[in-house]
C-alpha cells in the first residue's frame, strides 16, 4: 500500500456499516433500489460500492468515475452524473464526505441550510433539473448513528 489516500482501504467497522445503511434504506425503509451505482476511484469508495453492488444487485452494474474522486469540484461531478446517468430512474453515488454534502447542496440549488453527512451516510435527492440552474428535492438523509 502507498500510503497515499486513494489506496486507503475500508476499515472493518466500515464495512459492517455499509451493508447495515443498505439493508436499512433499502431494506427496512423500502426506498427504491438504484439501477446502477457510479463510485469514486479511491479504494475505499470502490470497496464500498462493491458491497452495495453485492448486496443490492442494481440491474445496471457499478461504473467507477474518475469525477467523483475525493476533492472533486461540484461542476464536475454534476457534468459526469448528467453524462452516466441519462435515462435512469436513479442511481446511487458512491463518493466522500464532505464532497458529497456539497454535491447533495448544489443539486438541490442552496436551497437546504446544512446537510450533515457522515462517513457511510446516505443523502437521497430527487434531480428535477441536473443543469443550471440545478432543482431538486431532498428526500432522507440517514448517518450510521441513526439507523
Amino acid at each position: 500500500m502507498s500510503g497515499k489516500d486513494e489506496d486507503r482501504a475500508l476499515a472493518p467497522e466500515g464495512r459492517n456499516e455499509v451493508i447495515d445503511i443498505a439493508d436499512y434504506c433499502f431494506g427496512v425503509q423500502g426506498h427504491p433500489k438504484p439501477q446502477k451505482i457510479f463510485s469514486s476511484p479511491y479504494l475505499r469508495a470502490k470497496e464500498s460500492a462493491e458491497m452495495i453492488q453485492g448486496f443490492l444487485a442494481c440491474e445496471k452494474g457499478l461504473e467507477i468515475v474518475p469525477a467523483f474522486r475525493s476533492g472533486a469540484s461540484f461542476p464536475s461531478m454534476a457534468e459526469a452524473l448528467a453524462q452516466k446517468a441519462g435515462g435512469l430512474a436513479a442511481c446511487a453515488v458512491v463518493g466522500h464526505v464532505p464532497d458529497l454534502e456539497s454535491f447533495a447542496f448544489g443539486l438541490l440549488d442552496g436551497k437546504l441550510e446544512e446537510i450533515h453527512l457522515k462517513t457511510g451516510g446516505i443523502i437521497a435527492v430527487e434531480i428535477s433539473r441536473l443543469q443550471d440552474p440545478f432543482s431538486g428535492k431532498l428526500l432522507f438523509s440517514i448517518n450510521p448513528e441513526n439507523i
